[in-house]
């Protein structure tokens, strides 16, 4: 069953541009593997994301995300 998760994250203040850079290589890898799509936006330390798939590696993804 597809499956959609959209939330809102605060970034660390010492969080730095280079990485997302680094978060968005491994994430796209990890993603493409599970049949993840989605889509991320950051602006001012704010980060809002909308993953997308089946429903059980959205929910693992997820998880990982809120260990961040």
């Amino acid at each position: 069953m597809f499956h959609s998760i959209i939330y809102k994250s605060t970034a660390k203040e010492s969080f730095i541009l280079s990485e997302i850079e680094n978060m968005l290589l491994k994430a796209k890898k990890h993603n493409k593997s599970q049949n993840i799509t989605g889509c991320i936006v950051y602006s001012d330390h704010q980060f809002i994301q909308i993953i997308e798939g089946e429903e059980q590696p959205i929910k693992e993804v997820y998880a990982s995300i809120k260990n961040d």
